[in-house]
């Protein structure tokens, strides 16, 4: 009888609630438990979106650099009077393209780019349009390494001065063999851009 008397007691005993810790009950450990559990995900969360609202604040001021960049250039386009310098000379070797334009008809076309080529080849290389042909590959040299290091915007670049590049490429094709400097690798990498 004794053995039932303490196996009622222990099962008695085991139906108490535990002992509160820390003057807490188990109910009250539960919300707790719950509570930090929220604000745990609530931190996550925010920590999430401050780091969205980071990346996309640095991409924006990236962009915002770029262009900047790029109008600077733009701006040195028509201040430093590379745009003027690139008219004339485009002008002077036009003027000496007519007769081979109008003689096009009537040769090949391998015939019509030989003779394109050493007509640009021939006046590009006289002292005033070699100093502009400096000029002008110094900035389309330092539009492409800007571009190239993502530090200027490339389509706005591109878009700028498309006509001039392709225009420009054109030029550089025939002179590039004729004369005794490095056109640098910035212009090239323009070229690889306009292209299809």
């Amino acid at each position: 009888m004794n053995e039932l008397k303490k196996s009622k007691e222990g099962s008695e005993n085991s139906s108490e609630a535990p002992a509160p810790v820390l003057g807490l009950s188990a109910a009250q450990w539960t919300m707790l438990s719950n509570v930090i559990t929220v604000f745990s995900s609530l931190g996550i969360l925010i920590a999430i979106i401050g780091v969205t609202l980071a990346y996309r604040e640095q991409k924006s001021n990236e962009d915002f650099r770029e262009l900047k960049e790029t109008l600077e250039l733009i701006s040195q386009w028509e201040e430093q009077e590379v745009s003027l310098q690139f008219e004339a000379l485009t002008q002077l070797i036009s003027e000496k393209l007519t007769p081979a334009i109008q003689a096009r008809p009537r040769i090949s076309e391998e015939s019509f780019d030989f003779a394109v080529m050493q007509i640009i080849s021939q006046h590009a290389s006289t002292p005033d349009a070699e100093i502009k042909l400096r000029q002008i590959n110094r900035f389309f040299n330092r539009l492409g390494l800007c571009v190239a290091a993502s530090v200027c915007d490339a389509d706005f670049a591109i878009n700028h001065f498309r006509s001039e590049i392709e225009t420009w490429q054109i030029l550089y094709s025939a002179t590039e063999n004729t004369t005794n400097y490095s056109f640098g690798t910035g212009v090239p990498y323009l070229f690889s851009l306009i292209e299809p």
